[in-house]
Order: C-alpha cells, then structure tokens, then sequence
C-alpha cells in the first residue's frame, strides 16, 4: 500500500518545501493551506499520515485534529504537530486534541521523516488488528 501524507500548514512555501522533500522520499503527498483545506482534503482521500502546524489562522491545528479525531475515530491518520511553540502546555494541548507527537520548530528533515515513517508502522499494525479483528468473528 502506498503511504499518503497530507501536510497542513497556512504558509505555502513550508507546504512546498516539506512536500517535494516527501515526494522526494517516496511518499504520496497531499498539501492544504490552512486547517478548512486540511480537513476537506482528508475528506476526499484519507492519508496515512498528517503533518499540521499548530498555529494556523481560522482553524487551528488543534481544531484541526479534534475535528478529524471526530470525523474518522478509529480510522484518523497519525498526526504529528510542528509547532514553534516549546511550551510543555501546548504540547499537551496538542496530544490531548489527538496529535501523537509534537515536534518545535525548527525540525531537521530526516528526524521527521523518521517519525513519519513510525507513524506509518504504527497506523499499518492499527490497520491489520482491526482486520484480524473482524475476521476472527
């Protein structure tokens, strides 16, 4: 299965940068300026992965996360906060809202692209319990 990842952030240039370095790296790569676009391109094709800023004009990435968490329950993406906020406050804003990991700003590449890929791995096993689940009945 080829992994998707939708990056949500109200600046373009972030988006485009983070996006050609994915596609460079072989993901399939969805990009939405702001939180609104964020959640409607989930809606048309669901991502494995989610990569939002936290501080977005209109929809927030916690709204952002709270509203896909509502939406898709056990089938939402993993989604990982870049923030440049380094309060241990919004990052618990951040979890509690239904990221899975918040990173600050500034975020070399290849640690993201580690933690995406984890949150591959851990969505794909997420995936096959659910399977195993409704063939053992």
């Amino acid at each position: 299965m080829e992994n998707t990842i939708l990056i949500i952030d109200y600046k373009r240039e972030a988006v485009d940068s983070l996006g050609a370095l994915f596609l460079q790296s072989g993901w399939r790569v969805q990009r939405a300026l702001g939180g609104e676009e964020g959640l409607a391109a989930a809606r048309r094709h669901l991502p494995s992965i989610v990569v939002s800023d936290l501080a977005m004009p209109g929809m927030s990435g916690f709204d952002l996360a709270e509203a896909m968490m509502e939406m898709f329950g056990e089938a939402c993406p993993i989604m990982i906060a870049l923030t440049g906020w380094s309060d241990k406050g919004v990052a618990k804003q951040a979890l509690d809202a239904g990221f899975s990991v918040v990173l600050t700003k500034p975020v070399e590449f290849p640690e993201l692209l580690s933690v995406v890929r984890l949150g591959a791995v851990a969505r794909a096993g997420r995936a096959s319990q659910g399977a195993a689940a409704v063939d053992s009945h």
